[in-house]
């Protein structure tokens, strides 16, 4: 995809489940979903509540320790311009 230089990007709220996939198996489908966002492919969306849901269903559905959880919840944050979120 390619814009010009003042193109509106567009706007993606990827599913908590679209995460989950993505940072599960990165080399399936939805890995490409967020490559293309943290490449800035278009403006991803995120709210404080899919990120404390991603953060939950990595501890306790997936056994992950808190540290990847935080550092896999602070680049979300980044690529979708929030800043630092705690969860």
């Amino acid at each position: 995809m390619s814009l010009a230089p003042d193109a509106e990007r567009l706007r993606v709220v990827l599913d908590t489940n679209v995460y989950i996939s993505a940072f599960q198996f990165p080399t399936g489908r939805n890995a490409v979903l967020w490559r293309a966002a943290r490449d800035r492919r278009y403006a991803l969306l995120v709210s404080p509540a899919i990120i404390r849901e991603l953060a939950r269903v990595l501890r306790d559905d997936f056994s992950w320790q808190e540290e990847g959880i935080q550092t896999l919840v602070r680049r979300v944050a980044d690529v979708a311009g929030m800043g630092v979120i705690a969860t």
